[in-house]
């Protein structure tokens, strides 16, 4: 078993670690970016229906705010995690933003704790590959979803080009995790995202297992091919 499986399956306990300093950690590291990669997640969200909506590995629920800033047709929102301190620091989010419409419970991406067809919009948000079972959880996300509704992915990929490659690859590999040391405190955790993004699946790999859980299934790539956004219609 490899030590990034390993790690996997230790990810709640590793993000209770860093819940703390997530949030500004992952704006340093990103420049920011990310806010804006979640906005265009947003907007492939219809805007013609009230929509229930969940937010897979929700984190400290930037994607959860997002997505009540962006659709005031979201009725009901719930946020699933994994890690207790990130729904933690999560909640005193929504708290101070006086967001009181989101339910926020801990659960397995890879069990989820709801019955077929629940959902209009599912999202994992840069989550995906942190699952043990990738396969697994995207045919959970399909299963709970809505026929007509949709699956939104946002997940990081190694890009395709070499000169987007190599310079990502040193970025990672060296660079963000003595950045994320600098603001956090913390280095493993996220030297194990340089490992989790390396090792994760295709962006090709990840629509056929789209498409054989029956979802019409397109990527955008974005980001210089570091990012992708998956989107899949059931």
């Amino acid at each position: 078993m490899s030590d990034t499986l390993n790690q996997k399956k230790d990810i709640a306990f590793a993000f209770d670690n860093i819940s703390g300093s997530y949030d500004r950690a992952n704006r340093f590291i990103s420049l920011g970016m990310d806010l804006r990669w979640r906005k265009r997640m947003m907007s492939l969200v219809p805007l013609n229906r009230p929509l229930h909506m969940l937010d897979i590995a929700c984190g400290t629920c930037d994607s959860v705010i997002v997505a009540v800033k962006e659709r005031d047709n979201i009725t009901k929102l719930v946020g699933l995690d994994a890690s207790e301190g990130m729904l933690t620091v999560g909640r005193e989010k929504l708290k101070h933003k006086g967001i009181d419409n989101v339910e926020l419970i801990k659960g397995d991406m890879q069990a989820l704790p709801f019955e077929d067809h629940t959902f209009d919009i599912v999202s994992i948000v840069f989550g995906l590959r942190n699952a043990p079972d990738t396969a697994k959880a995207v045919s959970e996300a399909a299963r709970v979803v809505k026929k007509g509704g949709k699956c939104l992915f946002l997940e990081f990929s190694m890009p395709d080009k070499m000169i987007f490659r190599a310079f990502y690859y040193i970025y990672l590999r060296f660079l963000m995790p003595v950045l994320a040391f600098m603001v956090s405190g913390k280095y493993s955790a996220y030297k194990y995202l340089f490992n989790s993004v390396n090792e994760f699946y295709r962006p090709d790999e990840i629509l056929k297992m789209m498409q054989e859980e029956c979802l019409e299934s397109k990527v955008i790539s974005m980001a210089g091919g570091t990012v992708w956004l998956y989107e899949g219609v059931k």
